[in-house]
């Protein structure tokens, strides 16, 4: 199973000599903004979801799903 970890580079600098994002950092930032946007994708595919009308068959994929799109590596 993936794991939603986001690890910040901690052995590395934040910027590097001419004061722009070092590679490592950049990277990360990437990832993290990634990460976010599938969570909120996650979030609004669920949230769309009609709980009143839905069985629970319905809310059992439809948790499946959130799960499975918020550990998307």
């Amino acid at each position: 199973m993936a794991t939603p970890a986001i690890a910040y580079p901690r052995r590395s600098k934040m910027v590097d000599e001419d004061g722009n994002p070092s590679v490592e950092f950049a990277r990360y930032l990437e990832t993290l903004g990634y990460k976010l946007q599938k969570l909120q994708q996650a979030a609004e595919e669920y949230t769309a979801l009609n709980t009143g009308t839905a069985t629970t068959a319905q809310i059992s994929a439809a948790l499946n799903t959130l799960v499975a799109t918020i550990l998307e590596t």
